[in-house]
């Protein structure tokens, strides 16, 4: 987890920076500004090598959460 460039106050109805309760974070990297919203799994569950997705990348099978990115609650990667 690389942390943020900046504090911000909660919105509601917004994901913060950082990981939200409930969620299980194993062999990723979560960049700069990343929310990880309540009750997320990254696991590479599929066991991809490579893959582009809309808030995440894998290289050599490790998940990457890129910067600024929003990982809503309840997703499976």
């Amino acid at each position: 987890v690389m942390g943020a460039d900046y504090y911000e106050e909660r919105i509601r109805g917004r994901v913060p920076i950082g990981v939200g309760p409930g969620s299980y974070i194993k062999g990723a990297i979560l960049d700069k500004n990343a929310r990880v919203g309540k009750n997320v799994r990254i696991t590479n569950k599929k066991k991809r090598r490579e893959f582009d997705g809309e808030d995440h990348y894998i290289r050599d099978g490790i998940v990457i959460i890129p910067k600024n990115a929003v990982v809503k609650d309840g997703r499976e990667i």
